[in-house]
């Protein structure tokens, strides 16, 4: 095994220097001085060289020079004094020589130690940077390592609750530290933040009490960890908590376990919706690589807050678009009972179960609706703070309230309790009702107004036809008399002047024209007195004054017009047998005006417990619009008149395909 001549101490080498320096001394003096034993003062600068010390060397060279020379006093004598001096010369020459070759290589050796000294620090600084750029490397995998953990983690279709933990547990795991939270904004943006109730902790036990101060503690955007990094918008790490004045959790007992922090925001877009803390046991450095790392896992944390925050308000819409449902289905479902009911009670009676699925908690609701101070619905209302109502107004005189309650409160803020469309739709169901019952107050008036008017008309219409009776009675009987006596009168002095011998042609032709002119008159009066009051009617009835007044009308117009009354037709009542006279007959009137018919068929036939009266011509038509018009005043009588006698009046016809006229009545009053 070499010896390492580094470990051998320096005095070693001196002590046996100082020896072999004696030992050459005393040889010198022993041997003549013919022998060149000088040239032994060499082995002092080899002793030097194997010290590695240069000083030795040097010294080892002038000390065998200067004992060389005084050996030449003091050896015994012998030789030639040249040759004597020529030895003496050759030994310190040989001393010199060996000690400039010991100097040489003593440089080389240490130019070569240096060198060597230089690469081994050329290596020891390479094998660090190794170790540091493979320290830094391992740090950089477990940082993508994380951040890929992460993002898988974030991607994955579970509770966004247990998305947070693993990132705090993680991360945590990755920067030693040993807990960690949660701080998210009030309502989503805000620059508010709430503590939440989603933790790391290394040991429950001893950071029992700083969680529970940390879920106390409320930070606007600058106070606080949380607060600081939502102003600045990026992480920011604390390496003396105990030191910084802007961390108010360090002034509480239960934060001096706590030496240092950091915490990075969440980020959904440019927008900040929360911060993320963790917390050291000991004092940490802060580290600049771990901080961007914490940078980019904030905008991965937040995408998914972003998507649990997209499927919170898609089940916010869809419960909302449920409600809406709920509300217009009610309203659709009110508004149909009001158009097909006939009275309010109708109403009433029936719009509680259309009312209670239309909130929140059906099973919760109770409806009372209270009208002209009658109750329908639940009669007694439990005490509820949760209630709402709305005044059933007509014409701005409150006439009835709606009421809803819950009979116990809902599990929600008391702003959500009822929603504003819900208030929306009760003020509209007030509305609502309120004009259902103006509509069927003002229908009741109008129904009222109606049949007043009706029997006002029915009466005008029997006073009328009692008055054309009369008038035709009494100029049948009156003037008809009256001309008839003239006539006489006439006849008479027309026989006196044919019997005068004074009597003249021109008298004669007088009285012809007078009696021709009175039977005209008496044929025009007997016409009105048929038009007044047919007589036919009163003496031959009914269908015989069809039939006449069916020739007349051929004769008149020249259109064909079939007739047929059925044989089960029973013999009517007076006013029944006029009422259906004058319907056929303003009907006849109603097809020469504005038909233009070539044909026309008439049916009048005994159906059931009715008789029916039906008239079809083959004319231009009927307008829609004119069937309903109230200016058609021959229409409107004839609908009149058989609404009165409990019947159906009907008209029906397309332009260019002729019109129907239908009435029907019952027998029951004949």
């Amino acid at each position: 095994m070499p010896i390492n001549r580094s470990s051998i101490p320096p005095f070693v080498y001196y002590s046996i220097a100082c020896l072999a320096t004696v030992v050459i001394f005393v040889i010198d003096l022993v041997l003549p001085l013919g022998v060149v034993d000088g040239s032994l003062y060499a082995v002092l600068s080899l002793i030097g060289l194997l010290a590695l010390d240069k000083k030795l060397i040097l010294v080892g060279a002038i000390l065998g020079t200067v004992l060389t020379v005084i050996g030449y006093f003091f050896s015994p004598e012998g030789g030639e004094i040249w040759k004597v001096l020529i030895n003496r010369g050759i030994s310190i020459f040989t001393v010199w020589m060996m000690a400039l070759l010991c100097l040489k290589k003593f440089n080389a050796s240490m130019d070569l130690k240096r060198i060597h000294m230089n690469q081994d620090d050329l290596i020891t600084e390479r094998t660090r940077s190794l170790n540091e750029a493979k320290l830094d490397l391992e740090k950089k995998n477990h940082y993508l390592e994380l951040h890929k953990q992460i993002a898988e983690k974030v991607n994955e279709e579970i509770e966004i609750e247990d998305i947070l933990k693993f990132c705090l547990y993680k991360i945590s795991e990755l920067s030693n530290a040993q807990v960690g939270h949660l701080y998210l904004a009030e309502d989503r943006y805000s620059s508010r933040l709430l503590p939440e109730k989603i933790w790391y902790m290394e040991d429950e036990e001893e950071y029992k009490d700083f969680r529970e101060l940390t879920e106390h503690h409320i930070f606007e955007s600058g106070i606080g960890l949380p607060g600081l990094v939502h102003e600045s918008r990026k992480p920011v790490w604390i390496e003396q908590v105990s030191k910084d004045i802007n961390f108010p959790r360090a002034h509480h007992q239960d934060s001096l376990s706590i030496k240092s922090c950091f915490a990075f925001p969440i980020f959904i877009g440019d927008k900040i919706t929360g911060v993320m803390e963790f917390f050291f046991s000991r004092p940490t450095n802060s580290d600049s690589d771990l901080l961007e790392l914490m940078h980019q896992i904030g905008v991965q944390i937040g995408r998914a807050l972003e998507r649990c925050f997209s499927a919170e308000d898609m089940e916010t819409i869809l419960i909302s678009l449920r409600e809406r449902v709920k509300e217009l289905t009610c309203m659709s479902e009110v508004a149909k009972l009001i158009n097909r009911s006939s009275s309010m009670d109708d109403i009433l009676s029936s719009i509680e179960s259309l009312l209670i699925p239309a909130w929140q908690y059906p099973e919760l609701t109770r409806v009372r609706i209270t009208f002209d101070g009658k109750i329908y619905g639940s009669e007694c209302l439990p005490p509820s703070d949760c209630m709402m109502s709305t005044p059933i107004a007509v014409e701005d005189k409150v006439r009835g309230m709606i009421e809803v309650c819950y009979i116990e409160k809902p599990s929600v803020p008391d702003d959500q309790v009822f929603l504003v469309e819900e208030n929306s739709m009760l003020v509209w169901l007030g509305q609502a009702l309120g004009s259902a019952a103006s509509r069927f107050t003002g229908a009741l008036e109008l129904a009222d107004s109606n049949v007043k008017l009706r029997n006002l008309y029915n009466q005008l219409e029997n006073v009328r036809e009692e008055e054309r009776t009369r008038i035709a009675r009494e100029i049948h009987d009156e003037l008809g008399q009256a001309l008839t006596i003239s006539k006489l009168d006439l006849s008479w002095l027309k026989q006196k002047n044919l019997g005068s011998s004074n009597g003249t042609k021109d008298i004669e032709d007088k009285i012809n024209y007078m009696m021709t002119h009175i039977d005209r008159t008496i044929e025009e009066l007997n016409r009105i007195t048929s038009e007044l009051r047919p007589h036919v009617l009163n003496v031959m009835g009914l269908f015989e004054t069809l039939k006449l007044e069916t020739e007349k009308f051929v004769n008149a117009t020249g259109v064909k017009c079939d007739l047929h009354i059925s044989d089960q037709v029973p013999t009517l009542h007076p006013d029944l047998s006029t009422l259906i006279y004058r319907v056929y007959q303003e009907t006849l009137t109603n097809i020469v005006k504005h038909s233009r018919a070539k044909h026309v068929d008439v049916q009048f036939v005994k159906n059931g417990s009715s008789l029916t009266l039906t008239v079809k011509d083959d004319g231009k038509g009927i307008e829609p619009s004119r069937m309903y018009n109230s200016n058609s005043f021959g229409l409107t009588g004839m609908r009149e008149r058989v609404m009165e006698w409990g019947g159906e009046f009907s008209i029906s016809g397309t332009p260019g395909e002729g019109t129907q006229v239908y009435i029907s009545v019952p027998l029951l009053n004949t």
